[in-house]
């Protein structure tokens, strides 16, 4: 294997696909990214450069899903690494010394303070899981990179985990505050179980583009 591919998934406002087109600019121009480039998207993208693939986001129960569904929707063999960013990420620095790590996946420590903090996390699930698998150097979930040959297995490990969380096997989501799971939280959890091998590259950076919430 001796290709490397970065996937986005994205469906909504227009703010999302203008921050798509920077991301994948900083991608090309600035990282020298020279992979593949594969969008989920739920309307056709005309980018001849990209590989879109067009889906029904109304068939998810919450839209973070296809992150870790994807291998549904696109054949993902033959590649040697496989990103996963968001959307509002921009890539500053070339990603190859990052690659071939041996290990499953490798990702990035959570560096929004609002995140560090909890102030924003805590209500969405009991203090006590809170407090033993997310608060304590949290890890982002908008920029991982997966080795190819074990990346149909992590996203199983993944998609159980969050299903778990999503039918409330582990413990009872406060939907006073949070309607549906979100990636942070399943993610976080299987990293905190020691359920794949992983490392964590600290000094990661996720600026939101253009900020679409108001804290």
């Amino acid at each position: 294997m001796t290709k490397d591919i970065v996937y986005y998934t994205l469906f909504g406002e227009e703010v999302y696909y203008q921050n798509l087109n920077l991301s994948i600019k900083s991608l090309r121009e600035i990282a020298n990214f020279e992979g593949d480039i594969l969008v989920f998207s739920d309307k056709k993208i005309n980018n001849s450069a990209i590989i879109n693939v067009v889906l029904d986001f109304a068939e998810f129960k919450d839209w973070f899903e296809l992150r870790f569904r994807c291998n549904d929707y696109f054949n993902f063999r033959g590649y040697s690494n496989i990103i996963f960013l968001d959307t509002d990420v921009l890539v500053v620095k070339n990603l190859e010394p990052l690659f071939n790590s041996k290990v499953g996946l490798t990702c990035f420590e959570q560096a929004d303070h609002y995140i560090d903090t909890g102030i924003i996390n805590t209500p969405f699930f009991d203090f006590k899981m809170f407090w033993n698998n997310w608060y304590k150097h949290p890890i982002n979930a908008g920029q991982i990179i997966f080795d190819g040959v074990k990346f149909a297995k992590i996203l199983d490990t993944w998609k159980q985990v969050h299903f778990d969380f999503r039918n409330k096997k582990f413990f009872t989501l406060n939907t006073k505050y949070k309607k549906t799971w979100s990636d942070q939280c399943s993610l976080n959890y299987l990293l905190r179980k020691d359920m794949i091998d992983f490392r964590v590259v600290k000094h990661g950076l996720r600026l939101p583009i253009v900020p679409t919430h108001n804290f």
